[in-house]
Formats: C-alpha cells, structure tokens, sequence
C-alpha cells in the first residue's frame, strides 16, 4: 500500500568511502561558495541528490535512512508559481536537505554569486 511512496531497494554503501567522490565535489564548492554558517555537512559529509519517503540518496547512489525530514523547512508561499517551475526542472529532486550541498543548491549560489560579483568566478 505505501511502497508507491518509497524507493524500492534498501539502504546502501555503494562507495568505498564516504564522502564518495561527486559528494566531495559539491562539499568543496559549497566550502568556497557558502558562508561558514552550516554544520550538517561537516559532521555528515554527504550530497544529497534525491529523496523519497523515509530514504535519501546521495550524489554518489549510495542509499540512507532520512532522519533530518522536515527540519529547517521554508515557507516561500503556498504553490508560489515560480518555484512550481522551477522544480519542474529536477524531477525526484530532494526539496529541502537543511545545510547540506545539493546540485541545485550549488547551481543557485554560483548563479547569485556571478549576478552579484560578476568579475569574482
């Protein structure tokens, strides 16, 4: 009954270390691009790629157990249109992941950086 809500494999290591090595890619572009205002990652250096009932993957395809659901949820305003098209984008995307890096997380601040301080990339 509730398996159309979840992944269908279980949790699973896929890389032989974790960080695996795209996970480390996006911890070090959040390490240059974010403020030093997160912890999460440092204590818990994964990438976040997609989520799905009590499951998160990484980057990398290795599987967890979510126990950060729901912490640190914004409210940018009910069905707000632009967002809904934006997230049309990432299909299966993780939506909210509190400090840690996601692609989209990283393509947003390289695209706010390069509007605000264009001669700094």
């Amino acid at each position: 009954m509730f398996e159309e809500y979840h992944f269908s494999e279980n949790a699973k290591i896929i890389t032989s270390k974790i960080p695996g090595p795209k996970s480390e890619e996006l911890l070090i572009k959040q390490e240059e691009l974010e403020s030093n205002n997160r912890s999460y990652p440092r204590g818990i250096p994964i990438a976040f790629d997609k989520a799905k009932g009590a499951s998160v993957t990484d980057v990398d395809g290795n599987m967890y157990l979510d126990f950060f659901s729901g912490c640190g949820v914004l409210n940018f305003g009910h069905n707000n249109p632009e967002i809904i098209v934006e997230l049309k984008n990432y299909p299966d995307a993780i939506l909210q992941s509190v400090d840690f890096p996601t692609k989209p997380k990283i393509d947003f601040m390289e695209k706010l950086i390069e509007y605000f301080y264009p001669t700094e990339l």
